[in-house]
């Protein structure tokens, strides 16, 4: 188990709460930091019920918690990130994280959340290529989105009236596509946080198939090295107001 965030990034990955991994966990990077920031941004109490989805180390969920959620559930299917995500939230003593093993494009909770959180695989992979074990933290199919696709689907059905989604991506896996898909599930979609950052390991290992798929983004003026654009992606339910009864607070979130 490693105590140490190691990644390509600096001063933002920084910002990200450090974490405990097992081997073959994801570890926090650019896209961690840039949707910690996004669930700083929001204002929560104790009751904002919160769902991080792919949640890793569990570090974007420790940030829900610091936040002011007292309902966070966290799920993966890994169970070393399941492991690291429970060793993380008792060394910190936030035993209001609630973390389970799941598939989640085929699990079912019982109630509805106020935000949900995903930082989900989304790196395009040939489809010869192996995922398991830690490729699994980043390895999504052809064209990035083999797990994108059913969250975008089933993500909005576990919001709360006026819940938020924020999910996180590469522009390799097609940015508009996401906004579009949960533009036709939600209220509203849009992208709230984009950042470019230089290519790390793995998408350079993928070089040359993203250049023959399609894929590779083209490179800003001025730049020579590869890079990608990183953006969080907000999705906001409809509130439902009931025929009768008078309406309560749709949300505890508020942002």
């Amino acid at each position: 188990m490693e105590h140490r965030m190691g990644s390509d990034g600096g001063d933002n990955v920084a910002q990200v709460p450090r974490v405990l991994r097992l081997p073959g966990v994801y570890r926090p990077q650019e896209d961690t930091a840039l949707l910690v920031e996004a669930v700083r941004g929001l204002r929560m109490t104790a009751d904002t019920a919160v769902l991080d989805v792919c949640t890793g180390s569990g570090a974007v969920a420790l940030a829900a918690a610091s936040a002011g959620s007292r309902n966070v559930t966290a799920v993966d299917i890994s169970l070393a990130s399941v492991w690291s995500a429970r060793c993380n939230a008792w060394l910190r003593g936030y035993r209001c994280l609630d973390v389970r093993r799941a598939d989640i494009t085929g699990f079912r909770f019982g109630g509805r959340f106020n935000l949900i959180v995903c930082n989900p695989p989304y790196v395009p992979t040939p489809s010869s290529a192996r995922t398991r074990g830690a490729d699994r933290a980043w390895n999504a199919g052809p064209s990035g989105r083999a797990l994108l696709d059913p969250l975008c689907r089933s993500l909005p059905s576990m919001l709360a009236d006026g819940g938020r989604l924020l999910m996180v991506q590469s522009e390799c896996a097609d940015i508009d596509r996401t906004v579009a898909e949960l533009a036709q599930r939600c209220a509203d979609a849009r992208v709230v946080a984009r950042r470019r950052i230089p290519f790390g390991r793995i998408m350079s290992d993928r070089t040359g198939y993203l250049g023959g798929a399609g894929l590779l983004p083209d490179l800003p003026d001025g730049r020579n090295t590869p890079s990608e654009e990183i953006a969080v992606i907000e999705a906001v339910a409809a509130v439902r107001w009931p025929a009768l009864e008078p309406a309560e607070s749709p949300s505890a979130l508020r942002g």
